[in-house]
């Protein structure tokens, strides 16, 4: 089994990550540009800007089974997602 790597976003995935907003967004781009990549830290990041919301949470995570590869994604979801939690989790306690 390997770790998780530390992802740190590109300018163009960080413009696009950071561009919060109701609706859907098409993210465009070549084969292994980094589309998968870009969409998952957007999700990851409303969920943690909502103060992890279990309503949002659960909803892209189901949202994964409807995805070839949804089971990949849902793992890396919640790695994030509960690494970021357990983070503020201690930081809090200390």
């Amino acid at each position: 089994m390997r770790t998780l790597l530390n992802v740190r976003p590109t300018p163009e995935q960080l413009a696009l990550i950071s561009r919060l907003r109701d609706g859907v967004d098409v993210i465009r781009g070549a084969a292994g540009s980094g589309k998968t990549t870009t969409a998952l830290l957007r999700l990851t990041d409303k969920a943690i800007r909502s103060g992890f919301d279990p309503k949002i949470i659960g909803i892209d995570l189901l949202s994964f089974a409807e995805r070839p590869n949804g089971i990949e994604l849902a793992i890396a979801y919640t790695a994030i997602i509960v690494k970021a939690r357990a983070a503020r989790l201690r930081a809090n306690k200390n």
